[in-house]
């Protein structure tokens, strides 16, 4: 009998879970699309909210690196050279 309760345990614990897991992976989708969007900041120039904050890290940092931005954000060089334009 013991055994039986552990796997209803188990199993309603999983469900819990699970639910908690699949509302994180829907805000994680929602939030990808919202910065891959590309919108108008401000300046006129139709930008997504990735380039922003690499214009902002550019800003505040002059003459910071393409190797220091990937260190700082825990990405590749090739990464954040996609983003930095030459």
């Amino acid at each position: 009998m013991k055994d039986t309760e552990n796997v209803i345990q188990t199993n309603a614990k999983y469900y819990e879970l699970d639910a908690k897991a699949n509302i994180i992976y829907k805000f994680v989708m929602n939030y990808n699309d919202y910065i891959k969007t590309a919108r108008d900041y401000g300046t006129g120039e139709i930008i997504n909210m990735v380039e922003v904050h690499t214009l902002t890290v550019i800003e505040e940092n002059p003459g910071i690196t393409v190797t220091e931005v990937a260190l700082e954000w825990n990405r590749t060089k090739s990464a954040v050279s996609k983003i930095i334009p030459n």
